[in-house]
């Protein structure tokens, strides 16, 4: 069963799409990202990219935890949380 879910994860990066984001920074910190890149041995697409992801997984971390916290204890929850009782 794991070894299907994992073959799907899989099936579904090798499928995905790019789609392409245009941004406008200033020169010297396009610049500084050139620099950056380089040092890192890394393509200013892929340190943005990289960038991007982080971004994304730290709203992720965020927000699931709160949403979580609005749909309430869950039915098997046997213990009680302080301040609800």
């Amino acid at each position: 069963m794991a070894g299907r879910r994992v073959l799907r994860q899989v099936e579904q990066a090798v499928a995905c799409t790019m789609s392409t984001l245009t941004i406008r920074v200033h020169d010297d910190t396009h610049a500084r990202t050139e620099v950056l890149a380089h040092h890192r041995v890394m393509t200013v697409n892929e340190l943005k990219e990289q960038r991007c992801t982080i971004a994304d997984s730290r709203h992720d971390a965020e927000t699931r935890p709160r949403a979580l916290a609005a749909r309430g204890p869950c039915a098997s929850c046997r213990h009680s949380v302080p301040g609800d009782e």
